[in-house]
């Protein structure tokens, strides 16, 4: 039998002085000596990083004086070629308690491409920007600064590392980023008028929906369905994902996929495949829905 798979599924800051004095903590941090930030991956990879540290490493400003922080610091820093966007800190304890740690910040383009796709709020992120986001992290773990509040819904170290990032879209002459993991963030950031208004004109309306995600891309589960019986070989096994007709599936980035094996198991297990619910752009699903009428 099928069916259709559906969905089955007090740390504030306080105005302009709070991020004044966040500001300034990188006038006042004293660097360490015997600088180290590795970087790990094929030479393209490196030549990318590099090249991004080193537009900024000279150009003075915040983010200069983070970078340099870095790289004056004694613990290392690696950052290597992987499959998404995180930054790890290598003794977890020591990021929070003051003490200080490395870390281990993976980035992957392709990946920040596919995010890029389906949530609205990464428009304006470079492979750059996205890098210097996760050093961010990275300077925040060395300091020993980590924290386990939230705000509105959002870790605040996320907030601290989006006004980060929001110097570099300055630099670049992008809108701030004001949208964190679907939530607004904007008033804990330090805004214009003017800016704020842009926003209100420029920011495209989000809507959550469920998605199957498969190698990296997000396929929306309404072209799915679940079999268990005389159709599916592997009946024995338990509930196996298909494709609603057999044919192919289409991600939100426009491309598709067949189902791998119709008679049998395809798409795997129900409980191997990974659902989940996202925000994307409905300029996006609207691309979406054309391809599948």
């Amino acid at each position: 039998m099928c069916d259709n798979i559906k969905d089955n599924k007090k740390y504030v800051f306080r105005g302009a002085l709070k991020v004044l004095l966040f500001v300034a903590t990188f006038f006042l941090w004293s660097p360490q000596a015997d600088a180290r930030v590795t970087v790990d991956g094929n030479p393209r990879f490196r030549d990318e990083v590099n090249e991004c540290l080193g537009i900024y490493r000279n150009t003075p400003g915040i983010i200069r004086d983070v970078i340099r922080e870095l790289e004056n610091s004694n613990n290392e820093h690696k950052i290597v070629e992987g499959n998404g966007w995180h930054n790890t800190p290598n003794n977890r304890d020591s990021a929070f308690d003051g003490t200080g740690t490395g870390t281990v910040t993976e980035v992957s383009s392709d990946r920040l491409e596919t995010l890029k796709e389906s949530i609205g709020a990464l428009k304006d992120k470079d492979f750059c920007t996205a890098l210097l986001h996760e050093m961010w992290h990275a300077v925040d773990a060395d300091r020993g600064g980590w924290s386990n509040e939230k705000i509105d819904d959002v870790w605040v170290d996320e907030i601290e590392a989006t006004i980060f990032q929001n110097f570099l879209h300055a630099i670049r002459g992008v809108s701030p980023r004001t949208i964190y993991g679907g939530e607004d963030i904007s008033r804990h950031l330090i805004l214009t008028d003017a800016e704020r208004e842009d926003l209100e004109e420029e920011v495209e309306e989000e809507v959550s929906i469920m998605v199957v995600v498969i190698n990296g891309k997000y396929y929306p589960v309404e072209q799915f369905t679940r079999c268990c019986g005389t159709l599916d070989a592997c009946a024995c096994d338990g509930y196996h994902l298909h494709s609603m007709h057999r044919g192919p599936v289409f991600s939100l980035d426009g491309s598709s996929i067949t189902d791998p094996d119709p008679q049998g198991c395809g798409f795997g297990k129900i409980e191997d495949v990974e659902v989940k619910k996202i925000e994307v752009r409905v300029s996006v699903l609207d691309n979406y829905q054309e391809l599948v009428q």
